[in-house]
C-alpha cells in the first residue's frame, strides 16, 4: 500500500471469478472531468464518486476490469481528486496495480491517456473507458475482436441518437464525422461502400502509437482516432447494440441506472 499521499501508484485488491486472462492488455479509466450536468451533485464529490445503488461509478469500472483479468489500471484526476486518492487508498489487498495520474489542467480523453500510456509503460494494447459509461459489454469479447482484425484501434459504437456522429464504411473503418443529421460533416478517407453514422461509446482499445504519436498535449482520442484514419491507417468499429449501455453523467440517467439494476436489466 503506498504510503505518500500523491503516490502515483497504489497496489489493492479485488474479488475475481475466474477471469479470462486479457494480458498484456491494460486500462485506462477516464475521471478527471467536472461531471457539470451533474451539478450541484459534483460541487462536492467528483463525478468519479458518485453512486450508483450505492457503489461509486469509479469502483464499478475497476470491478468490471478486473473481473476480466485486467490487473494495470490507470486513472486520471482533476476534480477534487484528494478525494479519488482517499477512496483507492482504503482498498483493502495487493494485487491490483493502480497508477493515478493527477492533471494541473485537464487534458482531455486524449490528452489524459497519452500522459496515463507514458506512465504506466507502454503495452500492446489500452482498454480506455470513460467512468460515466454503465455497460455490459464483455471486455474478453471486445479485445479477441481487436486481436482478430488488422486494426490500431478499435471503437465500440452504438446506433443511438447523438449531437457528434462517427462515420464508418462497409468494412467498419472509421472514415470520418457526422452531422447532427447524420449526414456528412466531413470525410478524412475515401470510404468502401456506403457510409453509416454511429455514436461513439466511450469505450476503445488503441494501440499505444496512437496516441502517442497525436502531436497536440490537450486533445479529444477521436481527434487522434481520425488523423490516424487520414494518414491510411485502419481504426475499427465495434457495433454493441446488443449491450447494455448508458451514460449516468446527468441526475436522470443516474435514476435510470438505478430502475435497471433493481429490474436486472444490468448487473454490477
Amino acid at each position: 500500500m503506498a504510503s505518500k499521499r500523491n503516490s502515483p501508484v497504489i497496489d489493492v485488491a479485488l474479488t475475481r471469478s475466474e477471469p479470462e486472462n486479457l494480458t498484456p492488455l491494460k486500462a485506462i479509466i477516464l475521471a478527471a472531468g467536472y461531471g457539470s450536468r451533474l451539478k450541484p451533485l459534483t460541487d462536492r464529490v467528483p463525478k468519479a464518486l458518485v453512486p450508483v445503488t450505492g457503489k461509486p461509478l469509479l469502483q464499478i469500472a475497476i470491478e468490471r476490469c478486473v473481473r476480466a483479468g485486467i490487473r494495470d489500471i490507470g486513472i486520471n484526476v482533476h476534480h477534487h481528486a484528494d478525494q479519488i486518492h482517499d477512496f483507492l487508498r482504503n482498498y483493502a489487498g495487493t494485487d491490483l496495480r493502480l497508477t493515478l495520474s493527477s492533471e494541473k489542467t485537464i487534458l482531455g480523453t486524449g490528452g489524459g491517456a497519452k500522459k496515463l500510456i507514458r506512465s504506466m509503460k507502454e503495452a500492446e494494447a489500452f482498454l480506455i473507458a470513460n467512468v460515466d459509461v454503465l455497460t455490459d459489454l464483455d471486455l474478453a469479447v471486445f479485445y479477441r475482436a481487436f486481436l482478430e482484425y488488422p486494426t490500431d484501434a478499435l471503437l465500440a459504437v452504438k446506433h443511438r441518437s447523438t449531437q457528434r456522429y462517427l462515420l464508418a464504411d462497409s468494412d467498419g473503418i472509421l472514415c470520418g464525422r457526422g452531422n447532427p443529421d447524420k449526414s456528412i460533416d466531413f470525410l478524412v478517407r475515401e470510404p468502401a461502400g456506403k457510409v453509416e453514422a454511429v455514436a461513439f461509446s466511450g469505450l476503445q482499445i488503441a494501440r499505444s502509437s496512437v496516441l502517442l504519436d497525436y502531436p497536440q498535449r490537450i486533445f479529444s482520442s477521436i481527434d487522434a482516432y481520425l488523423e490516424h484514419a487520414r494518414k491510411n491507417q485502419r481504426v475499427r468499429i465495434y457495433n454493441m447494440d446488443r449491450s447494455y449501455w448508458l451514460d449516468v453523467g446527468r441526475p436522470e440517467s443516474l435514476l435510470q441506472a438505478e430502475q435497471d439494476i433493481a429490474s436486472g436489466l444490468l448487473r454490477l
